[in-house]
């Protein structure tokens, strides 16, 4: 980030970090970033999920993807494992729309990306107080941010 913003170039990224870590990543960026939630139909990520539970380890039990903020984490692990499911992606379809700043559909970007990359001019930009918080960052989780 901090290479391409020197720079004064563009950057596209999927990642763990930026989506966790947005307010860090706007100031980053002088709040030139977009983030863009691409949003899947729920029902095939969930079927997505179960099945790579089952493939990857051979248990739909155990836990596949990302997970939610620790305390609303503990609250999907007492779950069964299709309300598990359910939750993990009702909950990261309601975070990455509370962070992002255009939500656009997957099958839109398949099928109209230059609409979509054009859209992206047009987009108003969320500072960090206009979201919606769900997790504090510690210190330790701020540090190891930055140091990345």
């Amino acid at each position: 980030l901090n290479i391409a913003h020197k720079f004064g170039r563009s950057v596209v990224m999927k990642g763990i970090y930026p989506g966790y870590y947005p307010d860090e990543v706007r100031s980053i960026l002088d709040g030139k970033a977009i983030f863009v939630n691409i949003e899947r139909n729920p029902l095939d990520a969930c079927v997505s999920i179960l099945k790579a539970r089952r493939h990857r380890f051979g248990d739909e039990s155990q836990w596949f993807a990302w997970k939610p903020f620790a305390d609303e984490f503990e609250k999907l692990k007492r779950l069964d494992v299709y309300e598990q499911i359910v939750e993990q992606v009702t909950w990261f379809q309601k975070y990455y729309k509370a962070i992002a700043d255009v939500t656009v559909d997957l099958e839109t970007v398949c099928e109209k990306p230059d609409q979509v990359v054009g859209m992206f001019g047009k987009v108003q930009r969320k500072t960090p107080k206009e979201k919606l918080r769900f997790h504090r960052h510690t210190d330790t989780e701020r540090d190891l941010f930055r140091g990345l």
